[in-house]
């Protein structure tokens, strides 16, 4: 019996009302999740989400959920600057309600007539001069951790938290195999991975970590205090927002470039070099139908090698 079914026949029948409230609903919703396959960082942003969900209809019968309801939700989250917030508490509540409509619950989805608020001015996008003026002022004022870290985001494209994650163990066959922690997706760096315009190749900023590394640290980046621990996502991202501001002060329009732009410079930048963005990003294919797209799974657990251009 699966666990939907032992939840439906774990409620009597009497207790219909109880069992069609929104935490009832909520708890089906993440019960029918189980086993999908989805990556753990994916998981807890459904549970937030959800979360603020219950807070809001604490109590109420689904049934009773009005679309102006879940509008006015919508905006009071979006009004305190969290437009990202808003747009996936809006996705969260139009799939639970859908669950809702295939049970039985109730016969329309009051979440679907509610258009998603536009998000503020996107973050401003970080050029490569601005990458080494923070860099620069890295070198000179920061651990020595730091710019090489910044190095290493930029000529492999990764996240903050694939970057903590990646040690010597991972450097097999001329290549550092990543297994990204957001999506799962597996690839394979060659160590001959260069960013010409920036004169950077991966072989050679791993040995810059490699110098900083005793023989028995394993971490690419690990702070001199505590080398054989990894450091932080968060303290790569509040040291680059300290050198950030003293080296390339925001001055346009939209938010101040986080660490997470490295990322959207590596991919422009090695786009124009002719590299593929997309096997390097980790991403899926933009080009397939849905049908092709999703693979339930089965492509994240195989390794993808990034092949460079002749």
């Amino acid at each position: 019996m699966s666990i939907i079914q032992r939840l439906r026949a774990w409620i009597r029948p009497n207790d219909r009302a109880q069992q069609r409230s929104i935490e009832a609903l909520s708890t089906l919703y993440m019960s029918s999740l189980e086993g999908v396959g989805l990556a753990s960082r994916t998981l807890y942003n459904k549970r937030a989400a959800q979360q603020r969900i219950c807070a809001a209809f604490q109590g109420r019968q689904v049934a009773t959920i009005r679309p102006w309801e879940v509008a006015r939700l919508i905006k009071s989250i979006h009004d305190q600057g969290l437009a990202v917030t808003s747009g996936s508490v809006l996705h969260e509540m139009r799939a639970m309600l859908n669950v809702a409509m295939v049970e039985g619950w109730i016969d329309t989805n009051p979440a679907a007539p509610v258009k998603k608020l536009p998000a503020p001015v996107q973050r401003t996008r970080l050029t490569l001069d601005a990458f080494w003026a923070i860099h620069d002022y890295g070198q000179t004022h920061l651990p020595p951790w730091f710019p090489v870290a910044l190095r290493l985001a930029l000529v492999t494209g990764q996240r903050r938290g694939d970057l903590v994650l990646m040690s010597l163990d991972h450097i097999r066959d001329g290549h550092l195999f990543i297994e990204q922690q957001k999506t799962g997706m597996r690839i394979a760096l060659p160590l001959d991975l260069r960013l010409d315009v920036a004169d950077l190749r991966l072989a050679n900023v791993i040995e810059d970590c490699r110098r900083y590394l005793p023989n028995d640290a394993k971490w690419l980046l690990r702070s001199a205090a505590r080398p054989k621990r990894q450091i932080a996502a968060a303290t790569i991202s509040n040291r680059f927002w300290t050198a950030r501001k003293a080296a390339a002060p925001h001055t346009g329009e939209g938010t101040p470039p986080t660490l997470h732009e490295i990322r959207s410079l590596a991919a422009r930048l090695y786009r124009a070099q002719g590299v593929d963005t997309q096997t390097l990003l980790g991403h899926a294919k933009a080009s397939m139908t849905e049908l092709y797209e999703n693979d339930r799974g089965l492509a994240r657990h195989k390794w993808k090698y990034l092949q460079l251009p002749e």
